[in-house]
């Protein structure tokens, strides 16, 4: 496979052909590749990150699986968190959170087993959806980028905890995983729709 700006540029009007590792064009579009090898450099490298780009949400294998990956992950990240906070003696709120909960021990372990519930609960919703609506993906996806999204901003901005979680940089992460997965999701789903 070419790894040189040119050839990655030529490859967005042709094919690499394996067995000569020669670049295959395509006739009717050798106009456009001469017009990208006189591009500034700086103009094929954008050219090169846009083909990139294109490779990824055009892959078959990519569009079809990242998505129900993704959602795999967050469905046993759920599913780990849920059983922490809803089984755990302390709920993780000391253990793995640092907070002091020797003043109202009661109230901080009956509301982090609520969050633990609903993260089960989430978990199984996402299972399902893997299991037996896959045609759901998107939906799921959206609904724990929701749910991500407002737990970065209450880490962060809104009711903020006196220590720092491990959680707060770890669902940051998880953020822009989500956001990507659910943009390949939509164009998988807009090109199956387009194609019928």
């Amino acid at each position: 496979m070419p790894k040189s700006l040119d050839a990655r540029a030529a490859l967005a009007f042709g094919g690499w052909h394996r067995g000569t590792g020669a670049i295959a064009f395509k006739p009717q579009m050798w106009e456009q590749v001469i017009v990208a090898m006189s591009m500034p450099p700086s103009s094929r490298d954008q050219l090169s990150i846009g083909v990139s780009q294109r490779s990824i949400t055009r892959n078959p294998l990519t569009m079809r699986y990242a998505p129900r990956i993704v959602l795999g992950l967050m469905m046993l990240i759920n599913l780990s968190r849920g059983l922490i906070h809803a089984f755990a003696p302390d709920g993780g709120a000391h253990s793995i959170a640092g907070l002091d909960i020797s003043q109202a021990p009661e109230t901080i372990l009956s509301l982090f087993a609520i969050l633990g519930f609903h993260q089960l609960v989430a978990a199984g919703f996402q299972l399902y959806v893997l299991v037996f609506r896959r045609d759901l993906v998107l939906l799921a996806l959206v609904l724990q980028l929701a749910e991500t999204l407002l737990g970065v901003a209450n880490l962060y901005f809104y009711r903020t905890l006196p220590v720092v979680v491990p959680g707060a940089a770890f669902n940051a992460i998880l953020l822009a995983v989500l956001l990507i997965a659910i943009f390949v999701a939509w164009r998988r789903n807009t090109r199956a729709t387009g194609s019928r």
